[in-house]
């Protein structure tokens, strides 16, 4: 049986240092748009997750038809919730 990659990216819509930095357009593409054009450029992964608090920053995306929308709970979007929650938090909800 061939193994199905999945690739989550957690992209909180708050931020400590930069208000909203996976929004901020760098050379006029928001910051979010360069990690999902790098990442859907692999042959490896199958399944492409942004994990938000905030649709805003999914929208953003060209490429929703590859990118899908995981909501984060409200416990796992604060600057204190930890990556490996979210990532639980997902397993725990996708099949």
């Amino acid at each position: 049986m061939k193994k199905k990659i999945i690739c989550l990216i957690p992209a909180r819509s708050g931020s400590k240092r930069i208000k909203n930095k996976n929004k901020v357009n760098i050379n006029n593409k928001p910051l979010i748009k360069f990690v999902c054009d790098k990442i859907s450029q692999s042959k490896l992964i199958n399944y492409y997750y942004i994990a938000s608090d905030n649709k805003q920053i999914f929208n953003l995306l060209d490429s929703k038809k590859k990118f899908k929308f995981f909501k984060r709970s409200k416990k796992n979007s604060f600057g204190s919730s930890k990556t490996e929650e979210v990532v639980s938090e997902f397993l725990k909800k996708i099949k």
